[in-house]
């Protein structure tokens, strides 16, 4: 992804020239993330719990144009 993943955006890009995500921003990708999972399971029936995981391992959020998306889903 060209920005990298959400996680390296909001924490592990540490240059001085960074650019820090507003709030605004962060909300924009949790609702982007949320809607994914609520499609997930709505329409595939994936429950919800799968999509979670403690270590992050099942899904990862990316930030691309400032908007929340799933990636790497293993179910």
């Amino acid at each position: 992804m060209p920005h990298g993943s959400l996680l390296y955006v909001l924490h592990g890009d540490q240059r001085p020239d960074r650019v820090v995500l507003d709030w605004p921003a962060r909300m924009r990708i949790a609702v982007g993330v949320v809607r994914g999972m609520a499609y997930l399971h709505e329409k595939l029936g994936i429950p919800a719990m799968r999509l979670v995981s403690m270590d992050g391992a099942d899904f990862d959020a990316i930030h691309s144009c400032r908007r929340g998306r799933l990636t790497s889903l293993a179910v």
